[in-house]
C-alpha cells in the first residue's frame, strides 16, 4: 500500500524510522484490524502497548534516538483477520494486524 504497511496477524515486524530533519518523536498512526488487538512498539530504550478495538485509530509517539536520528522499532500484534473472510468479493487472505502510517506532523 503506497502511504502505509501492514504489520502482519500475531507477528512481529523490525522497522526503521528515520524522519525528515532532526526531530526527537516521530508520530505514527495505528489502524487497527476489525478485530479485539494488543499492538506492542519497543525500542531500545523506550515501550508502549495499546489495547484497540475493531478499526480503532490512535498515534503513537516514537522517541527518535539523537546520536543516530532514527529509531530501530519492533511492533508487535496479538490478533488479525483475513480481508478474504469479512469480503467474499476479496481474494486477500494475507492475515493483517495493524496498518501503520508514519503522520506528516
Amino acid at each position: 500500500e503506497p502511504e502505509a504497511f501492514w504489520i502482519g496477524g500475531a507477528r512481529s515486524a523490525t522497522i526503521v524510522i528515520q524522519p525528515d530533519g532532526q526531530r526527537s518523536t516521530a508520530t505514527l498512526l495505528v489502524r487497527n484490524a476489525p478485530v479485539e488487538n494488543n499492538v506492542r512498539f519497543e525500542s531500545t530504550s523506550w515501550r508502549d502497548e495499546m489495547s484497540l478495538g475493531p478499526g480503532e485509530e490512535r498515534r503513537v509517539q516514537v522517541p527518535i534516538d539523537p546520536q543516530h536520528g532514527a529509531s530501530l522499532l519492533t511492533v508487535t500484534t496479538s490478533a488479525g483477520f483475513r480481508p478474504s473472510a469479512l469480503d467474499p468479493k476479496s481474494r486477500d487472505d494475507r492475515f493483517l494486524g495493524a496498518w501503520i502510517k508514519v503522520a506528516s506532523e
